[in-house]
Formats: structure tokens, sequence, C-alpha cells
């Protein structure tokens, strides 16, 4: 009898529960093919547990970590106490992201008409751990697939999906405003519908206290998002003498990860 694929000891695994009772939970492992675990009733939370249905339900989808594992029999024992919140919400943003990009993989094997589908998707796991690995890979360096094995014309079909992403996706810049009326008679209403007046186009301002705003542009470019503050600049400066305004601008600097990273993109 060949040995199933299961988890090792310790690792974190996605398990959904369908049956329960005094003594437990039966649980399908859905990265493992479904694969059949228990959870005993020790271990799904710490203290004495008169109501196992008190903290788990049929249907729930739960983090778990490994705590028995038997190769050859396919069995496989969890503890749902042993995870963190932290860890939780770690392993499930992985397992989205996961199944994400293996939705870019998919769509590029259509376009390439691959007939054989899970044997690419095998290659790659292979070649890169996992398909977000391999996107992250392909991302930073496009001729990292070169000596990869799967198939030529799979290969050129995801790099123009990712550049084509990329190239789609809209550019984000982000000033602080810092801005008040001297007119104490209807300044601070004027001043309101003025930045008010703003919020269209892909330009969006939020409050941050003490005559502080954060103004957020989007523009199919770095150079439209510009032009969109300065036209917000200009009007503030036509209305300066009129409604006494006293301000100041600066820009925010916006972390890559915010903007360019493939993972943020797939996600808009």
């Amino acid at each position: 009898m060949p040995k199933q694929n299961i988890p090792n000891v310790n690792d974190l695994v996605i398990a959904d529960i369908y049956d329960i009772n005094e003594d437990g939970a039966y649980c399908k492992l859905i990265e493992y093919n479904n694969l059949t675990a228990f959870l005993p009733v020790r271990e799904v939370a710490s203290g004495w547990i008169k109501n196992i249905r008190e903290f788990i339900h049929k249907g729930q989808r739960v983090v778990c970590r490994v705590i028995y594992a038997d190769k050859e029999k396919g069995i496989v024992s969890l503890s749902l106490k042993k995870v963190t919140p932290s860890e939780t919400k770690a392993k499930l943003n992985e397992y989205n992201t996961e199944k994400r990009f293996e939705g870019l993989f998919k769509q590029a094997a259509k376009l390439a008409n691959i007939q054989e589908l899970d044997k690419q998707l095998e290659i790659a796991r292979e070649e890169f751990g996992s398909i977000t690995e391999m996107i992250y890979a392909i991302e930073n360096n496009r001729n990292v697939l070169k000596r990869s094995k799967l198939d030529s014309k799979l290969k050129e079909s995801l790099v123009e999906l990712i550049n084509k992403i990329k190239r789609d996706t809209k550019k984000v810049i982000r000033y602080t405003l810092n801005i008040y009326s001297l007119d104490f008679h209807g300044g601070f209403s004027k001043l309101k519908d003025l930045l008010s007046s703003f919020e269209s186009n892909g330009v969006s301002i939020s409050y941050a206290g003490a005559s502080k705003y954060l103004i957020t542009a989007e523009g199919k470019s770095y150079d439209e998002a510009e032009d969109k503050i300065k036209a917000i600049v200009d009007s503030i400066e036509s209305k300066k003498e009129e409604y006494k305004l006293e301000y100041s601008i600066k820009k925010e600097k916006v972390k890559e990860s915010d903007d360019n990273n493939i993972s943020k993109l797939l996600t808009r």
C-alpha cells in the first residue's frame, strides 16, 4: 500500500470540521486531498470542556497543528488550542494567496492551450515549492523560467499575464495636507466644501485629526496621479486669500508592497 501524502508533526493545516462527538471532531484537510484527521476534545481548547459544541461546530474551517502523523496508516491527529491567532491569520493568508495564484496559473494555461494542467502544476510545485513562490520569482526575474521544465508556451503566457497585470494596475501616491482657515465666520464650512469637491476621479481625502488630511490619488502613471495633486494645490492656492487659508502639503512614502507587489495587484 503506497504512502499517503500527509502532513508532518508540528505542521499547520487547514481543516474543515464535518462531524463532532463527545470525544472530538473529524476533519477534512483541504490541502491534502481532504484527508481525514481527528481533533481530540482535549485539544480543542485549554481547560475543561463541558460541551465541545460551544467551541466548534460542523462546517467550521479552522487552522490546527499536527500533533501525530502515521504516514503508513494515514492517521493524523490535530490540536486547535496549540495554534495562536497570528498563526491562524498567516496560514489562511498563505492558503488564499496560493489559491489566487493557482487561478492565475490556470488562466495562463488556458491561454497557452495546455491540456495536462495537473502535470504542469506538479512541475511548478516541484521546482519552486508552491505556485506563490513561482509567481514571486517570475515577478522579480522573468528569466527565472529559462531552466524550468514547464511547457514553453505556458512560460510565455505566465510572463505576459504578470506583466499585463502590473501595467494595468493604477499607480498610487499619498500626500498629507495640513490646512485651516483664519476666517472664523464660515471659513471652516467653506474649507470643508472645497476639500469635498476634490473627491472624484481617483482622488480620496480622509480626515487625520488636528487640521490634518490624507490625500490619496491614483492614475495609470505616477505623472497622472501627481497632476491630480497639483490640481488640488492650485485650487487651494486660488482660494487662499478669499478663505483665509494656511496650508502645507507633504508627500508620503508609499511602500512598494502597497503598490507593486503582485499579490496586491491580483486582489484589486
